[in-house]
């Protein structure tokens, strides 16, 4: 049943696997989170891609923030 429903699900929006799969990358790989961001952004989801940028804030390296830093400032 559950293969079922995610092959309905992928066939009825073609982007669903790669959301699924982001969604899943997303809390083992940091910079996963930028890119459910960016993919939040794109689909006018804004405080989705808020809540994705604060998230990864918490987890980067301070080296590594500035983009998510300036996409949040740019998201307010």
């Amino acid at each position: 049943m559950a293969r079922f429903s995610l092959a309905k699900a992928t066939e009825l929006d073609p982007g669903f696997m790669e959301a699924h799969n982001m969604q899943r990358a997303r809390d083992r790989v940091p910079s996963a989170r930028l890119a459910s961001a960016e993919m939040s952004m794109k689909r006018g989801d804004v405080e989705r891609a808020k809540e994705e940028l604060r998230a990864y804030l918490k987890a980067a390296k301070p080296e590594d923030r500035q983009t998510a830093e300036t996409w949040l400032v740019e998201l307010q």
